[in-house]
């Protein structure tokens, strides 16, 4: 099932830095605390189908729209809307 709905992308450590600059912690921290306010967290795919999976398994993020609506629409029970905290 999770492999029907599941779409992701796997990157070697030299892609990933060709697509986010080779510092995806700055940019991601960013990313999250100045972006778009729409932000979700949902079920890992590749954590939820292990046998023995490390823990949490809703670590997969969406940032912005219409992809949060879109993740939200079609996968209610294994995602959340996340907020971000302001001035704490």
């Amino acid at each position: 099932m999770v492999a029907d709905r599941y779409h992701g992308k796997v990157l070697t450590p030299e892609q990933a830095k060709a697509v986010i600059g080779g510092h995806p912690y700055p940019m991601a921290r960013n990313l999250v605390l100045n972006g778009p306010p729409d932000v979700i967290a949902y079920e890992c795919g590749y954590r939820h189908t292990r046998a023995n999976s490390c823990q949490p398994t809703q670590v997969c993020m969406v940032i912005g729209q219409p992809l949060v609506d879109f993740v939200l629409e079609h996968n209610p029970l294994s995602s959340r809307r996340l907020t971000q905290l302001r001035g704490a």
